[in-house]
């Protein structure tokens, strides 16, 4: 290589210094002090034109120079050597590829050989404004759309061991950026082919690392489900506990009351609040019962969460449901969802309502939930892992493990947003309607 000015050095380093951090970080959703970003670009800057002189070779050079950035930004900034590495990586390679693609252009244009550029810095510096424009351009749009590649600072990412796919994905891109920039650098072939094969090699041992770290992922992937499945048949079983241990409360302070009515010989007080009692829930607390027990304590349960928030809860059962081709226990956790987000919906009305209507229809199952609460504003994203209106986090996954098992037992599900908010289910089985069928009131 060969030495250049100081201001040379200033006025190409520097703001691609600046490109690459604030390109790469930024994909990554991780935000820089503009003074860190300042301060780097002039330490990187200044090594950029002590090590000029010495005769390093491109590709090299590139790798220094992201491992002193890493380093660096790590140190200044106080970030994971990890994440800085990777962010640095991701900028490096935008900024490499756009200058492959756009500098044998520029030369063209220009007239000048890759020998008159690396010789005089004037040259060098004319070649890189139209370079630094078109990367500053693509940065401001892609800083203005607000689009993260990766986000490292969302918890559930962290979860999961996705950095080390995102990393070797990276570094397969790097050597391949390499070698096409070592080309258009003029290097030349007798090194180049040299290299091929220890660049080969790494890129194998990489897809390998790759492969595993997907796997690692997808396994990973398995056990979340699993995992949320049981919480959710766990809450199922809170709710059903919840709900007798209510009624236990309850059933202990009219027993004691009675008690107390007797000792002080008010049989006829006692009579009246037996009866009171007997008239109560005699009317209200009606005992919904299905051909599978499971799915009756469900709706018993969900009954009881809907009396205590005063919402009026209807059930139609229309068809036998013991040959249902699903579970009963990933049916119940479907079903369990299904009326929580139902019930939730339902409380925003001032006369709220919920409804469940069990059928048998061209061969399937068909199960309908209809609430009058808020409608679904995007049905398109609400069975993506972690998508929530509800703006908290933990929230998302119900909806998508209703997807995941309807999918697994070849079950379908569709959204009606008019007039009321209906879902309705269809799973596979071969059930018997009965003769006569209490129908669904629900207006």
């Amino acid at each position: 290589m060969h030495d250049i000015p100081w201001y040379i050095a200033l006025l190409i380093s520097f703001p691609q210094t600046l490109l690459i951090i604030e390109f790469g970080f930024w994909l990554f959703n991780i935000q820089l002090k503009t003074k860190y970003v300042l301060l780097l670009g002039l330490i990187i800057a200044g090594l950029c034109y002590l090590i000029r002189p010495f005769a390093i070779p491109y590709a090299l050079n590139t790798l220094m120079l992201i491992a002193l950035l890493s380093l660096l930004s790590c140190l200044i900034c106080r970030i994971r050597f990890k994440y800085c590495f990777i962010s640095v990586t991701l900028g490096v390679i935008i900024c490499g590829v756009l200058e492959s693609l756009l500098l044998p252009l520029i030369m063209k244009v220009m007239q000048v050989s890759m020998e008159e550029v690396v010789v005089n810095p004037w040259i060098d510096l004319m070649a890189f404004a139209p370079i630094f424009i078109i990367t500053a351009i693509l940065l401001l749009y892609t800083v203005k759309q607000k689009f993260i590649l990766y986000d490292f600072s969302n918890e559930e990412n962290k979860k999961h061991n996705t950095l080390g796919a995102v990393a070797a994905i990276l570094i397969q891109t790097l050597f391949l950026m390499l070698i096409n920039t070592s080309v258009i650098a003029g290097v030349e072939f007798s090194a180049l082919k040299k290299a091929i094969p220890y660049l080969n090699l790494g890129l194998v041992i990489m897809c390998i690392v790759t492969l595993f770290i997907i796997k690692n992922i997808e396994n990973q992937a398995k056990y979340q489900t699993k995992a949320l499945l049981l919480k959710n048949h766990l809450n199922q079983v809170e709710s059903i506990l919840k709900s007798t241990e209510i009624q236990r409360h309850e059933y202990a302070r009219h027993m004691q009351t009675i008690q107390a009515l007797i000792e002080l010989n008010k049989i006829e007080a006692a009579k009246k609040y037996i009866n009171g009692i007997t008239s109560q829930y005699w009317s209200n607390n009606i005992l919904f019962h299905t051909d599978q027990p499971a799915i009756s304590a469900l709706l018993n349960s969900k009954n009881s969460v809907a009396r205590i928030n005063n919402i009026d809860f209807a059930v139609a059962v229309k068809c036998d449901l013991s040959n249902v081709a699903i579970p009963v226990w990933d049916l119940c956790s479907i079903l369990g969802n299904l009326l929580d987000n139902a019930l939730e919906a339902a409380a925003k009305d001032p006369e709220p309502r919920v409804g469940i209507e069990f059928k048998h229809e061209n061969g399937s199952y068909a199960i309908y939930i209809i609430n009058n609460g808020s409608r679904i504003s995007e049905s398109s994203r609400i069975f993506e892992a972690g998508y929530t209106t509800k703006g908290s986090e933990g929230r998302g996954y119900g909806l998508y493990i209703v997807k995941k098992l309807l999918n697994k037992y070849q079950g379908k599900i569709e959204i009606i947003n008019k007039p009321k908010t209906t879902i309705i289910l269809r799973i596979p089985g071969a059930g018997d309607c009965y003769d006569k069928n209490d129908s669904l009131e629900y207006g």
